[in-house]
């Protein structure tokens, strides 16, 4: 069907070139993890204010102590505490993985590419370079594999996944 360049995986360094390209103040990781995009920034600029959003205890307890701000809440329910324009950048890798459980439900029957997958990897690697703000979108149909009642909705909770998926309560 389609392969994965999983030297590709995570994009750091995609994240070091964007953080060599202006001189930051401030920027936000939304879903931060354990800050390693938004390290890759304050190695480079030491006087950045660093954000992160992300309500996995295990992770804050690794931001805080870095100096990193953090902010616990649900950003599939809350409002982000930040005032528009107030951040230089802000990073938002990985997530794709938010939809990881989805294909534990459904398979991927038809992927009809992305901005630059018209071409061979060789040429949408260079292409991605060169324009990276034309690189933005996958198109996938999903074919559901079997029936099911609410084990999607739950299975959340029931795996204990460390990000916060709203299951409508």
């Amino acid at each position: 069907m389609f392969s994965v360049d999983k030297q590709l995986n995570y994009g750091r360094s995609i994240i070091l070139n964007y953080s060599k390209q202006l001189e930051y103040q401030s920027i936000l990781d939304i879903d931060a993890g354990q800050g390693i995009d938004l390290n890759i920034f304050t190695n480079q600029h030491q006087l950045i204010k660093t954000f992160a959003v992300d309500n996995w205890s295990s992770n804050i307890e690794i931001l805080e102590p870095k100096g990193h701000v953090v902010s616990g809440l649900n950003k599939e329910k809350e409002k982000l505490p930040f005032d528009g324009n107030s951040m230089d950048a802000i990073i938002f890798n990985q997530m794709l993985e938010h939809t990881k459980n989805i294909f534990s439900r459904y398979e991927i029957s038809d992927f009809s590419g992305s901005s630059f997958y018209l071409f061979s990897l060789f040429i949408a690697k260079r292409l991605s370079r060169i324009f990276p703000t034309f690189f933005m979108s996958l198109f996938f149909r999903l074919t559901k594999l079997s029936k099911y009642n609410d084990e999607f909705i739950k299975s959340p909770t029931i795996e204990n996944l460390a990000k916060n998926y709203f299951v409508g309560k």
